[in-house]
């Protein structure tokens, strides 16, 4: 074989392998990328809300709110939801519920999974203070979303303590 045709092979060959590695880690480049972005937010309709059992523990009131993902596709809810006590006509009773401070994380919903985020207030039946007229249920505002949805729960918000707390993964129990 010709020495100058064996260098050009060669030189073909390595060029043809560097080729194929640059677009290997191209091509992986891209994916990691598209692995980092997060999932985009939940809208209407990808959502059901549903409350927890109530918790009476130490003069405080604490319900759970499951936000589950109905959507076939993953996403996601960051922040706070909107809640506010009504009465059986859907009738706001009293201010809305406040944040707590907590700092939100972005939250995955894969389908049918859960996030929470929990209700509190001061326990009315352990002399928790003056109370608002007992509520049928809770109206919420699922985080970023501006449809409400109705949960019933039987709720009593007592001493002027009403907080909401953002959404967080649920607990495995």
């Amino acid at each position: 074989m010709n020495p100058s045709r064996h260098t050009t092979l060669r030189t073909f060959s390595l060029l043809a392998v560097v080729a194929m590695a640059l677009g290997y880690l191209g091509l992986a480049a891209a994916s990691a990328r598209a692995e980092a972005r997060p999932p985009a937010p939940c809208r209407e309709g990808q959502v059901a809300v549903s409350a927890g059992r109530a918790d009476p523990a130490a003069g405080q009131l604490t319900v759970p709110l499951r936000f589950r993902s109905t959507n076939r596709a993953v996403c996601s809810l960051y922040g706070y939801p909107g809640v506010s006590a009504v009465d059986a006509h859907g009738r706001r009773i009293g201010a809305p519920a406040e944040r707590n401070g907590q700092q939100p994380v972005n939250v995955v919903l894969a389908p049918g999974t859960t996030g929470t985020a929990t209700v509190m207030t001061a326990d009315g039946t352990t002399g928790g203070g003056r109370c608002r007229p007992a509520a049928a249920g809770l109206r919420v505002y699922p985080p970023g979303l501006y449809r409400s949805q109705f949960v019933p729960v039987q709720l009593r918000v007592c001493g002027g303590e009403f907080g909401i707390g953002p959404v967080t993964a649920a607990q495995a129990r």
